[in-house]
């Protein structure tokens, strides 16, 4: 029974999510804020998880699209800002989940251990099983703790042709299976 706040920085976005969260089995225990990270304040509550697949490319060529540059770059929510609002909102044994490009993932462990984030689990996403991962989520937590590693293959080698790990990861959620 866990009440789920989720923050959204772009208004066409929010209003997106909206949409869906009203659609969810749940649409009560969803709260959809329409706020950036940097100004996020939900007063004294701190959270166990906190979920986040942020903009990832630093001063790189951008997409004509604003709201898709936005979503993708790293202008408006740096990796700084992201630990800093991490740090602000986690509770003192929560857990911190980032889903990143392999690269930019190993860096960002390296950039948490300075802000006192210790990394407490990655898992490797491959785009199939003969292929290399090309993301990870990684969690990252407060307390040391031993990291733990797993391996994810989303697709068997065809498209669309689901590997059984991935299907009992998303079926509840994930309608193109």
């Amino acid at each position: 029974d866990a009440e789920i706040v989720a923050i959204e920085p772009h208004r066409d976005s929010f209003l997106q999510a909206r949409g869906n969260t009203l659609q969810s089995p749940w649409p009560d225990r969803i709260k959809l804020v329409n706020s950036s990270l940097q100004d996020f304040n939900p007063g004294d509550m701190l959270f166990d998880l906190i979920v986040s697949n942020p903009p990832w490319f630093t001063d790189s060529l951008k997409c004509p699209d604003p709201a898709r540059s936005a979503a993708r770059h790293d202008d408006a929510l740096s990796g700084h800002d992201l630990l800093e609002g991490v740090l602000r909102l986690l509770s003192c044994d929560g857990i911190f989940q980032v889903i990143m490009p392999v690269t930019e993932g190993r860096i960002f462990i390296e950039k948490a251990l300075s802000y006192g984030m210790h990394c407490t689990g990655i898992t490797h996403i491959s785009p199939t099983q003969s292929s290399l991962p090309k993301r990870m989520i990684i969690s990252l937590g407060r307390q040391k703790s031993d990291v733990s590693e797993h391996f994810l293959a989303i697709e068997k080698g065809k498209r669309h042709e689901y590997t059984s790990e991935f299907i009992e990861l998303v079926k509840d959620f994930y309608l193109k299976l």
